[in-house]
């Protein structure tokens, strides 16, 4: 073996005693044999606080990477926590090895091991400067997926089932507007015009290299009948946390005997949209997706006025059977 490399279960401080000489700045206790690893500006110890480093970890992840606050809380400090907690050893004795064991118990869910993956290296190789932690482990390449929408009776068998008048709330706004989960559970009630069947999101929805700031989005007459009825209820609209909201679409889907979650939601929305004879441009926009074309790109217009314009032409109905007549708000 190398002498210069480190050993394959080698952990955050054993890489570090490796390599002094390139942790020069690094003090070194002589008393206790512990080197301190500064981390953006943060000492970490072996003894450090567990919770201390996740809110130092969450800071480098607001503002150093500018990632929108759902993202931090519910996908990268989630699963570093849950982690965590999993192994349970002090952050400078984990190594490779404990990495490899837990990502073993999801060989059967690439995608969730992938995820995983990605939080370990912002966390090991990004944050704690550690990429020996994580340099061996491939993203997996998903199978390509065949997309089968539910139909709309499929929808309407779902919602009724459906218990709650928030996550009533929550299912018909996702299924007319398009937004992903995490853009729908940041709304608030003052972010919503009513009388106009439209919300305006804050500059954190959209974040990310296929995501644009599209700063409104539209819902239909059957959501804005369910929301009026829980406007004000919660500091968000809709009350719900990400994981609380997968929770209620696999509960429902077990009472209704009908699969249905949110990304399955948002992709009935660009068929039906498409099927109705929108352009997949608008569609693009609605859900808050990069424009894949010079013409969506630089000369279409975006304004208010012309995209409601386009939804309402289009008119979405997600419960076709329901009785249109007791939805209209005057």
């Amino acid at each position: 073996m190398n002498p210069r490399s480190p050993a394959p279960e080698a952990g955050i401080l054993d890489q570090t005693r490796r390599q002094p000489l390139l942790l020069e700045s690094v003090p070194y206790d002589a008393r206790t044999l512990t080197y301190l690893v500064t981390v953006s500006g943060n000492a970490i110890t072996e003894s450090s606080n567990v919770d201390d480093v996740l809110e130092g970890f969450r800071r480098y992840l607001e503002v150093d990477l500018g990632l929108a606050p759902s993202t931090i809380k519910e996908h990268h400090l989630w699963r570093i926590n849950r982690f965590i907690k999993i192994i349970n050893k002090p952050l400078l004795k984990i190594n490779n090895e404990d990495l490899r064991a837990f990502l073993s118990g999801y060989k059967d869910r690439p995608a969730s091991k992938s995820n995983y993956i990605k939080s370990f290296r912002v966390f090991f190789r990004d944050y704690l400067r550690s990429p020996h932690l994580v340099s061996s482990f491939k993203l997996v390449r998903p199978a390509p997926k065949m997309i089968i929408v539910p139909s709309k009776q499929e929808l309407k068998r779902f919602y009724e089932h459906v218990d709650t008048v928030h996550f009533k709330a929550l299912f018909l706004f996702l299924s007319s507007s398009g937004l992903r989960l995490g853009e729908a559970l940041s709304i608030t009630s003052d972010q919503l015009d009513p009388s106009r069947n439209m919300v305006r999101l804050s500059n954190d929805i959209h974040r990310g290299e296929t995501k644009r700031n599209s700063s409104i989005a539209f819902f239909n007459r059957e959501a804005r009948v369910e929301i009026t009825n829980v406007l004000g209820v919660y500091k968000t609209l809709f009350g719900y946390s990400i994981r609380g909201a997968q929770r209620a679409f696999s509960r429902v889907s077990k009472k209704s005997g009908v699969k249905i979650n949110a990304q399955m939601l948002r992709e009935w929305f660009c068929n039906e949209m498409s099927d109705l004879g929108v352009a997949d441009r608008w569609i693009d926009f609605f859900c808050g997706r990069v424009p894949r074309s010079i013409l969506a790109s630089h000369y279409s217009d975006y304004s208010p006025e012309r995209l409601k314009k386009i939804y309402d032409q289009a008119n979405l109905k997600v419960l076709e059977e329901l009785d249109v007549k007791s939805l209209i708000i005057t």
